[in-house]
């Protein structure tokens, strides 16, 4: 529902400017960021495209099992939150948990709904000192892994491969990399199995 990289990586809605007017900003784009589309965003037409979106996933033949707000963009209303509910509902989709710090009532409206989420969410982004230690990254990670606790937890992180395109699209395509290398690689995998972590996708739930 936002599109942070507006020129750069320019994606409009898939519903027209005609049906969606609201969900537009001046760029003909969707809102860069989370707070302009909570400003802006008429709920039934934040409706009509969520639910357009999850259809052509699912047209296109991705196995669909969990809806992710991109930036937290459905958490920041209520009646944005309600909407995201009542799709995950229909399309038997669980939810993710956006931030630490989001109200813990949300939960108890999900589990009320049947609908599954994480209990802990986090994820780490630049780390401090990495340009001249590139191990420090997987130390860091493993370090997190070792002070999990028991229970659900979800790691956001983010993945590209280094291109041309994505040189000129990202500034932090080099983060990205390192987490792909990462989290593709055999050492993660071994020490996560090393404290007894177990990785599941949403559809296991």
């Amino acid at each position: 529902m936002t599109n942070e990289w507006q020129e750069k990586l320019p994606w409009p809605p898939l519903l027209t400017k005609q049906e969606v007017p609201s969900l537009y900003n001046e760029k003909g784009l969707m809102w860069p960021d989370q707070n302009l589309l909570a400003q802006h965003a008429d709920a039934r037409e934040a409706e009509k495209e969520m639910e357009k979106q999850i259809r052509v996933a699912l047209a296109s033949g991705i196995k669909l099992d969990h809806m992710d707000a991109h930036m937290g963009c459905y958490y920041l209303r209520p009646d944005l939150s309600d909407i995201a509910v009542r799709l995950a509902k229909k399309y038997r989709l669980a939810v993710v948990f956006p931030f630490p710090d989001f109200p813990e009532s949300f939960r108890t409206v999900l589990q009320k709904n049947g609908l599954r989420c994480p209990d802990a969410f986090s994820g780490l982004y630049w780390i401090e000192g990495e340009g001249s230690d590139p191990s420090l990254a997987l130390k860091t990670y493993e370090n997190y892994l070792a002070g999990l606790g028991p229970g659900l937890h979800h790691l956001y992180i983010h993945t590209a491969y280094v291109t041309p395109e994505t040189r000129r699209i990202m500034f932090d395509v080099a983060i990205r990399d390192r987490d792909f290398k990462i989290w593709t690689g055999e050492e993660i995998g071994d020490f996560a199995a090393k404290w007894g972590i177990k990785f599941i996708s949403y559809s296991d739930l």
